[in-house]
């Protein structure tokens, strides 16, 4: 039987680094005006709100929503209530 050598290859190009990747996606972000930041995050959120819909898990995840909203009106409630409103 043959023995195989395993040779690494010497790419001619480089790849970024993830913590690069991240980094230079957060410097775009900061250059952002106030409004283009708040409406790329609504559209980050709007991307899930659309993946959500679309998955095979959607009735679980919008129960898991609606769980989640209940808690913060009681949170937002009860805090209404401490300072005086």
């Amino acid at each position: 039987m043959l023995k195989q050598r395993i040779i690494p290859v010497q790419l001619p190009i480089t790849f970024p680094t993830v913590a690069d990747v991240i980094s230079n996606e957060a410097a775009a972000f900061r250059r952002l005006s106030p409004e283009n930041r708040a409406l790329a995050i609504l559209d980050l959120i709007a991307s899930g709100e659309a993946l959500l819909q679309n998955s095979p898990k959607c009735d679980s995840g919008l129960r898991l929503k609606e769980q989640d909203e209940q808690v913060w009106r009681k949170a937002y409630a009860e805090f209404f209530e401490q300072q005086g409103f």
